[in-house]
């Protein structure tokens, strides 16, 4: 190791326990975060293992490498339980021991070979022995099993995203950017690990850089989790999904062009457009597509379909359009009031909500909008 890996993996190591004691001991944490906490002590093993093979020669080591060494594949299925667990605040379940299969698999490969020799590993990883076709599986197929956790959990995160835009409008839209950045970067590092294999004098590079991707976003988003435990938290989107879930099994098959004819649903439309208006619908902060239905008096799959097909807008679209154009009528007629008051009063809950809303349909914050009303005047 050179002075520079040294130093990198110290820090990355001294990072990950910190964040874990943070994210695990700390009684305003939820159980999203420690299941991150762990993680992150995890990460910090990922930066701890080259100095295994620096202190090879030592029993103890040696020992120790033999038991955490397969450690770090529980980040792929901690990092979909975390998504999962962020995203829709669901406890942990009896069915979710299932993930820890892949890691008792990993140690299964090994453990013979490490109870008959302890330095086997340490002294076959720095090549002192040849590789076997069984050794080349221990090799690549916890990097394998890690990526494909992160193929899925982005995957997962994308659909959670698509029923909350079909279901609910109040939620930060950035939550699910980051979780799908996480998965992503989660995935490219894990496959970098894994081609790095392949490629004469490229595994230490590629290990190295693989390390520094996770360990970079990975104490992002913990350092994001630990600032405030509900960032990711998407409010009501398990009892959306639940619903949709239900009506996906009692829905017969139907044509991709939808059930309506296009002329009931502009009719539809404009009884929905006019009910919303009219009645400043969308200013409650708890609407969501099932009150919305109740309210309009349409059914909610045909609600979702006249947005869908007819207006070419999901549920979030379509209620939020309303929100930031109050918002900005507002901001245009020079109230007194300040931009968190307006947005609350438009039905935006939170703070960082209405800032990421207002900016994904404007590009620009609230308070950019503003200064450039009041610069034209």
């Amino acid at each position: 190791m050179s002075t520079i890996q040294e130093y990198v993996a110290v820090i990355g190591c001294f990072q990950g326990l910190l964040l874990f004691s943070l994210l695990f001991f700390s009684a305003r944490m939820t159980q999203a975060s420690r299941i991150l906490g762990v993680m992150c002590l995890l990460i910090a093993l990922v930066f701890l293992m080259p100095f295994f093979l620096v202190y090879r020669e030592n029993l103890a080591i040696a020992w120790l490498h033999n038991i955490v060494v397969f450690l770090p594949v529980a980040l792929g299925p901690l990092g979909y339980l975390y998504c999962r667990s962020a995203l829709l605040e669901t406890p942990l379940v009896r069915q979710d021991l299932i993930h820890i299969l892949p890691v008792l698999f990993c140690y299964g490969l090994t453990i013979d070979i490490s109870l008959n020799d302890p330095f086997f590993l340490l002294d076959w990883a720095v090549g002192e022995h040849p590789s076997t076709t069984r050794l080349n599986i221990v090799e690549f197929v916890p990097f394998v099993i890690a990526s494909a956790y992160a193929a899925w959990a982005g995957l997962v995160i994308w659909r959670y995203r698509a029923q909350a835009n079909n279901n609910l409008a109040n939620f930060n839209p950035m939550a699910f950017s980051w979780l799908l950045i996480l998965q992503l970067l989660a995935f490219l590092g894990w496959s970098l690990k894994t081609l790095a294999g392949f490629i004469p004098y490229a595994p230490c590079v590629g290990n190295d850089i693989a390390n520094w991707v996770l360990g970079a976003v990975g104490y992002l988003i913990a350092t994001m989790q630990w600032r405030n435990p509900q960032f990711f938290t998407i409010t009501n989107l398990a009892e959306a999904r639940l619903a949709e879930t239900s009506e996906e099994v009692n829905e017969t098959e139907h044509s991709v062009e939808g059930e309506l004819d296009p002329d009931i649903r502009a009719e539809l439309f404009e009884t929905i457009t006019n009910r919303v208006e009219n009645g400043t619908l969308y200013l409650d902060g708890d609407l969501n597509l099932s009150r919305l239905a109740t309210l309009t008096g349409v059914n909610k799959h045909h609600l979702s379909e006249v947005l869908n097909k007819h207006a070419g807008k999901n549920f979030y679209e379509f209620i939020n359009e309303y929100r930031i154009a109050f918002v900005r009528n507002r901001l245009a007629a020079d109230s007194d009031q300040t931009i968190l008051d307006i947005a609350f009063e438009a039905g935006f809950t939170s703070k960082s909500t209405f800032n990421a809303v207002f900016k994904q349909f404007t590009g620009q914050t609230p308070s950019q909008y503003r200064r450039g009303l009041n610069s034209s005047k």
